[in-house]
């Protein structure tokens, strides 16, 4: 949505999400105030402005935007524009203490912003995408822009800042930083060793049937 500031008279596009609190806002005063006043004569006036406010916002709370936390949207809208290299922690860089390839720096990217312009940071706050093909139609030259594992990244840290499913449970969400790290070492360790340095469950029972079918077969 695109607002006029009164300060510049320039345009500001402001994300679904403020659009609806900003509705919300509205209608709750409209309710306090009505039992108020005697004369509905203003309400009246204003029932067909009144009436689009209503739908506008009952629309915006079927689209994704409504994952989106509001209390991080501030947050969440400053690291999808950030270009800042942020440095690792102690602990958040323990995992990659014995790396000395290029994946130990793609673990240190991690932390830093996305450098989205303004309207594609809105567009992801807007539709909070869960797949790669979304965000390729979100996000401008993507492929020169981000790699494999960078997008992978960007779709982890869009989900940690989606608010719990099941409503406010008490639950907190990983943080974004943490749940970015984890892709970056899952993609590290290739896919086949757990986090004791075990093979899956499975992969070890296939090669069991596999050792005994051959021995059979001798």
């Amino acid at each position: 949505m695109e607002l006029v500031d009164g300060d510049t008279g320039s345009p500001t596009l402001i994300s679904n999400v403020e659009v609806m609190e900003l509705l919300k806002k509205n209608m709750e005063e409209r309710a306090k105030a009505a039992p108020k006043k005697k004369n509905n004569k203003r309400n009246k006036h204003f029932r067909h402005r009144d009436w689009v406010e209503e739908e506008v916002h009952r629309y915006l709370t079927t689209t994704p935007c409504v994952k989106l936390d509001p209390n991080r949207r501030q947050e969440f809208h400053d690291k999808l524009k950030s270009r800042k290299k942020v440095a690792l922690s102690s602990s958040a860089g323990e995992a990659g203490e014995n790396d000395d390839d290029g994946e130990n720096g793609e673990l240190k990217s991690s932390l830093t912003g996305f450098g989205l312009t303004e309207a594609e940071a809105l567009q992801i706050m807007n539709t909070m995408p869960t797949e790669p093909v979304e965000i390729h139609l979100m996000v401008d030259e993507l492929q020169s822009r981000m790699t494999e594992t960078r997008q992978e990244e960007f779709l982890a840290f869009i989900a940690s800042y989606c608010k719990p499913e099941g409503g406010d449970d008490g639950s907190k969400a990983q943080p974004a930083d943490q749940v970015v790290s984890n892709v970056a070492i899952e993609k590290w360790l290739g896919g086949d060793q757990s986090q004791n340095g075990k093979k899956p469950a499975a992969k070890v029972k296939q090669e069991e049937d596999t050792d005994s079918h051959k021995t059979g077969a001798i």
